[in-house]
């Protein structure tokens, strides 16, 4: 009996051994199989990997491959990803078990690194080789088209692997993915080329109405939404679009936002549009295509008005050159008066009286000679001759050069400066409007002072308070115009506001027009090779040309032009000389009379006030 114990014993423990032996066995086999499969699947992996596994010491890379290891369970993950973002390490070996968190640490590395990428991801069973179902529900996932996950087969004794990847091309997702092959039984390619063939996928546009480069309407069509057109006709997906009450909106710090930017930002939308510059804060957070235009931010300033008619006898001479009047008057009168007193010293019969005595009448005299009016008659051996005679010449050339220039302004209309550049602006005082604050990005950085000031005087007010500004003449309006010319029309500007205005003819700024996408976005290289095979054959003028033709206003783009070429009210003709013309040199007149009646009547009450002194001390 216990002869028969001791052997039951030894038959159970060579069973233990014999079926631990097996399973050793048959896991070192699963290994090697393993390792083999990582290795084909590295073949196609990028000359970068980056390694995230709790255990990659028995993992063989080929040498000529850069590879960094991390461990999965690092708090530093993230940190560790953003370093690989940084030099530009794209392909990703992890397993199942560190998955979750990996994809976590992988969006934060992706939101904060410089570089933008678009990751080649496969992810190998564990040890005890579960595969979790909610990787496919990952949002991040859904961006990467190149992600292969490798699973047991647990249907057969046979050591085979299950290879699956995510459904990037389905409008539904499926939460098991879609279904690559049996390795080593099929022939399997683990990174198809997903973007060949979207499959009817549908991609969101984020836009706003702002024709031509986009008309928010079914079929949507624009400028900036052709090559979204193309791009869908080439690769077999659907484009929708979003609009959104924020237009551009923002992106803010606690990572939430609105309009084109926040759509596309928290990847509510796959593109934005609308006229968008490169704009260096925005691109902390975004990605930029390749530019395939030119925007020109620009102002509707009001028409300059004519000047009023009473300064008109001012016009002939410049500022400067009635200085140069009047330093000459006082020269005139300065040379005259030493003259003067030289010749006394000399000899008291050269020595000239009356007017010629006092500060007061010489600087009259040189008055009435800059008016050509004739001298007092004088001793012929008066060096004050020869004065007069120098003097004479001179005014008689500021007064015939007057009288020339008289004519023309008097019949002639002329107009205050018109305000054609961004100095100009800042020097007239006029604030400016638009609708948000995209007119200013490109401008928030400039250094220079008038620049600043112009920023500050920016307003953003909504289309019925434009609407009444246009009317009220009193702002500048915010306009934009293409590369190919066209100006951009807003439901705020009318033919007769535009025709009322005139078009700076420097701009304020300009810049690069891009399309929007996501940090890492598998769209954009491919977007690119469409703008740019676009942009060769000049679809971009043609489009811009025919859209304006066939959904804009025609009219409204000839007064643009008009606007754009003239700065005047009206066109003008020759005008008849009116009192008006000539109301400065009255306006003149009377003040000199009554400057000259006020002194008179100083001086009377002055002589009698002496007067009556006078007498009561004698």
């Amino acid at each position: 009996m216990i002869r028969q114990k001791n052997m039951f014993h030894a038959i159970m423990v060579y069973l233990l051994l014999h079926c631990s032996y097996a399973l050793i066995k048959q896991e070192d086999t699963r290994s090697q199989k393993l390792n083999k499969l990582i290795s084909q699947i590295i073949l196609e992996m990028p000359d970068c990997l980056v390694i995230v596994m709790s255990d990659s010491n028995d993992l063989k890379v080929p040498k000529d491959i850069i590879q960094m290891r991390f461990s999965p369970s690092s708090d530093e993950l993230p940190a560790f990803l953003k370093e690989a973002y940084e030099l530009k390490c794209d392909g990703y070996l992890v397993d199942q078990e560190s998955a979750g968190y990996f994809f976590i640490s992988l969006k934060i590395a992706r939101l904060h690194a410089n570089e933008r990428l678009v990751p080649k991801i496969a992810i190998i069973p564990n040890k005890i080789g579960e595969f979790s179902e909610a990787l496919f529900r990952d949002k991040e996932t859904a961006f990467i088209p190149d992600l292969t996950i490798i699973q047991i087969d647990n249907s057969t004794t046979e050591e085979r692997f299950m290879v699956v990847t995510n459904d990037f091309q389905g409008t539904n997702r499926k939460l098991k993915g879609d279904f690559i092959g049996i390795w080593p039984d099929d022939k399997i390619v683990f990174f198809p080329d997903k973007m060949a063939d979207l499959k009817g996928k549908e991609l969101y546009s984020s836009v706003v109405h702002y024709p031509p480069y986009v008309l928010a309407q079914d079929p949507v069509e624009g400028v900036e939404c052709r090559p979204q057109l193309e791009f869908c006709r080439l690769h077999n997906c659907s484009l929708k679009i979003r609009t959104s009450e924020y237009l551009w909106g923002d992106i803010f710090p606690n990572g939430s936002g609105n309009g084109i930017f926040g759509e596309v930002f928290l990847d509510q939308s796959d593109f934005g549009v609308g006229g968008i510059y490169t704009w260096l804060e925005e691109f902390q957070y975004l990605d930029y295509s390749t530019p395939y235009g030119i925007g020109r931010i620009n102002v509707l300033v009001p028409k300059p008005t004519k000047v009023d008619e009473w300064k008109t006898v001012f016009m002939p001479f410049s500022p400067t050159l009635w200085l140069l009047l009047v330093f000459s008057i006082l020269v005139a009168a300065t040379l005259m008066h030493c003259a003067n007193i030289a010749a006394g010293k000399i000899s008291d019969e050269l020595i000239l009286g009356g007017e010629f005595t006092t500060w007061v009448g010489i600087f009259f005299r040189a008055i009435g000679m800059s008016l050509l009016q004739p001298p007092p008659s004088i001793l012929s051996a008066s060096p004050l001759r020869r004065f007069f005679t120098i003097f004479e010449v001179l005014f008689l050339m500021f007064t015939t050069i007057y009288a020339g220039a008289i004519a023309s302004v008097l019949t002639i209309p002329k107009y205050n400066p018109a305000i054609d550049s961004a100095l100009q602006l800042y020097e007239s005082g006029l604030r400016w409007v638009a609708l948000h604050e995209v007119w200013i990005l490109s401008l928030v950085e400039s250094t220079e002072p008038y620049i600043k000031t112009l920023v500050g005087r920016f307003e953003t007010q909504d289309e019925e308070t434009l609407v009444r500004y246009t009317k009220e003449g009193v702002y500048a309006i915010g306009i934009e115009l293409m590369e190919t010319g066209q100006m951009i029309e807003a439901s705020y500007l009318s033919v007769e506001t535009v025709a009322n205005h005139h078009i700076m003819k420097n701009d304020l700024s300009w810049s690069h027009v891009i399309m929007l996408h996501r940090k890492g976005s598998p769209y954009l290289e491919e977007m690119n090779r469409v703008i740019g095979r676009c942009r060769a054959a000049g679809l971009f003028l043609l489009w811009a040309t025919n859209i304006t033709a066939n959904h804009l206003s025609s009219r409204f783009q000839i007064v643009m032009q008009i606007s754009k070429g003239s700065s005047k009210v009206e066109i003008d003709e020759p005008i008849k000389l009116k009192l008006l013309h000539v109301r400065g040199a009255f306006m003149l007149f009377i003040a000199g009379m009554s400057l000259s009646s006020l002194v008179l009547m100083v001086e009377i009450i002055k002589f009698k006030i002496f007067n009556t002194k006078s007498r009561k001390l004698i």
